[in-house]
């Protein structure tokens, strides 16, 4: 059993901070890179690999466009791909950052579903 990465859906949704509404929203940089990497680096072990599942995570994107923070929001019920998917998103994920109105990235937030199907 192999586990993959279907597919990711993009949201970035409010700012991090309240007063800060930004000019324009993070939007994800060169997506498919880092799409294999978080694939690539799901972890094999010798137990049952769960058969798939989809795990909701907001991010904090930095000021300089890297994941700072990753929360699961909604859970694939499997701690292995919960676990994951911040993971991965930590290490891989690279945005281009908010900017705010003054024209200065800002810390922003994303929110992201990421799907692990079993391709055997």
């Amino acid at each position: 059993m192999r586990l993959c990465l279907a597919g990711m859906a993009l949201l970035t949704i409010a700012a991090a901070s309240p007063s800060a509404n930004p000019a324009r929203p993070a939007s994800p940089h060169d997506q498919e890179r880092w799409l294999a990497k978080i694939q690539e680096s799901f972890p094999r072990t010798n137990t049952p690999a769960p058969t798939g599942g989809r795990v909701r995570v907001q991010v904090t994107i930095g000021v300089n466009g890297q994941v700072a923070a990753c929360t699961v929001v909604n859970t694939s019920g499997a701690r292995a791909l919960d676990e994951a998917a911040c993971d991965g998103m930590k290490r891989y994920a690279r945005y281009n950052p908010a900017i705010g109105a003054d024209g200065q990235p800002r810390e922003s937030l994303a929110r992201t579903t990421i799907i692990y199907v079993n391709s055997k």
